[in-house]
């Protein structure tokens, strides 16, 4: 039942505009970086290239990123926000429940917003690595900082990014499993918000605020707790190749904790309130 469900949300997710759009984003930044540095690096030599990963468009040093970060926390919203706002304005939210169990909805709602949110940030960046393996020679070694990658200048600087040791043993790997935190944390904020999306917001421009909120907060610890050699910028922990020596990996847990507390608590709330009607 729960597949079926799941199954069903995920189709009806897919053909929404909120899913296509974000998707068609994120996609349409990927393929302008890659279309960015295909004509930059037109007719350089090998030995002047970069290496093939290093051109990802998640690489915190690739032409855009930074702008593209700046408008992430309005896109992560798209994917799954509004899908229970959705429902109740079409009238289907009832109609669900009553053809299926109350959990199962929920829980349903709660997967497809996830995979939902993963694939719209995960698929396109693969993609995005994809071509650039396929397009620049694999031989090149060097990176965006000017340095070569299998130089003792250039492993100490990597030494301050959030995964070294994965980086210097494998940069393909690196990258893969840098985009694969990306699609994750996306799916988990996608969950986040689904579960704000069940009070009765009125406005739908409101369910921009709650995640750029967090985000704004984040920013402003870093005035607060000068005290605390950590580094309060969360993007610099979800883009690649960043040296920034006070990134701990406990910040983002801390923020997905917080995320999956929040959801599962409103969630609950919501499937107790429900059997009771």
């Amino acid at each position: 039942m729960l597949l079926k469900s799941t199954k069903m949300q995920l189709s009806v997710m897919f053909h929404k505009k909120g899913f296509q759009i974000s998707f068609l984003i994120v996609l349409g930044y990927v393929i302008v970086t890659y279309l960015y540095y295909v004509f930059k690096l037109w007719g350089y030599d090998v030995s002047d290239m970069y290496h093939p990963a290093v051109l990802s468009a998640l690489n915190s040093d690739s032409q855009y990123s930074w702008f593209f970060m700046m408008y992430y926390p309005f896109i992560v919203v798209l994917p799954a926000g509004f899908l229970f706002m959705t429902d109740r304005e079409v009238n289907i939210y009832s109609i669900v429940q009553a053809r299926q169990n109350i959990k199962s909805y929920y829980l349903s709602k709660v997967l497809a917003a996830f995979i939902g949110g993963f694939t719209v940030f995960f698929l396109p960046f693969m993609i995005g690595l994809v071509l650039n393996i396929l397009t620049f020679p694999i031989e090149a070694t060097g990176t965006l900082t000017n340095f070569e990658i299998y130089s003792d200048t250039y492993y100490m600087y990597a030494s301050s990014y959030l995964f070294p040791n994965l980086y210097h043993s494998n940069i393909y790997v690196y990258y893969i499993v840098t985009i694969l935190i990306f699609g994750c944390f996306s799916g988990i904020v996608s969950v986040f918000l689904l579960a704000i999306s069940t009070f009765k917001i009125r406005y739908r421009i409101f369910m921009f605020l709650p995640f750029y909120l967090i985000v704004y907060l984040l920013r402003q610890m870093r005035g607060w707790f000068t005290n605390l050699s950590l580094e309060f910028n969360y993007e610099w922990y979800l883009l690649a190749s960043d040296a920034v020596p006070n990134k701990k990996i406990i910040l983002p847990i801390i923020i997905v904790v917080f995320l999956l507390i929040c959801s599962t608590v409103i969630i609950i709330k919501n499937i107790k309130r429900d059997q009771l009607l």
